[in-house]
């Protein structure tokens, strides 16, 4: 018995498959978000110190600006947005008297450059994660607050004070942790 075979220069159709699949991954990039934090919220802080002032801070995600850090495996481009905070203050007077501010880490950086303060900025790499009230240090004349920025993925902090008061907003540098 004889079998006598020709080809004619067809792919099988395993081999065409493997060309497709590696001809699609070239050509549709393949990418995967993460959001943190993944949903829009409010939070809010409401406080009454002993030397006359009362204290609202609503803290929420800004979901314009972000940190990314990006990893490509296999051809997947998986990117992680780490969200900045925007804060409103409102401090009131036992006389009366309103002071409303607005921080965005923008304009924290900004505040930075403008005190001349050696700190070092991280604008492109931190994340402004949280701003506390420090008690402590609060005088009559001007509340104090802690601001806690953190290098995403890593267990880096770094802390600005804030001063607020009805003459000035004054930005320092304060220990890093």
């Amino acid at each position: 018995m004889m079998v006598i075979s020709s080809c004619d220069g067809r792919k099988s159709s395993q081999q065409a498959l493997k060309e497709a699949i590696v001809e699609f991954q070239q050509e549709v990039p393949i990418e995967v978000d993460e959001y943190f934090p993944s949903e829009y919220f409010e939070s809010y802080n409401d406080t009454i110190l002993d030397n006359g002032y009362r204290i609202l801070i609503k803290t929420v995600p800004d979901l314009e600006n972000d940190v990314t850090l990006t990893k490509i495996k296999d051809t997947v481009n998986f990117q992680k947005h780490y969200r900045n905070f925007k804060i409103e203050i409102k401090l009131e007077t036992d006389t009366g008297e309103f002071i409303k501010e607005h921080f965005t880490k923008e304009r924290i950086n900004y505040l930075v450059r403008e005190s001349h303060t050696n700190y070092r900025l991280f604008s492109n790499e931190m994340v402004l994660k949280a701003l506390n009230v420090n008690y402590l240090e609060s005088t009559s004349e001007a509340v104090i607050f802690d601001l806690l920025y953190h290098l995403p993925e890593t267990d880096k902090t770094s802390e600005l004070r804030l001063s607020l008061s009805r003459k000035a907003i004054i930005i320092t540098e304060s220990n890093n942790l």
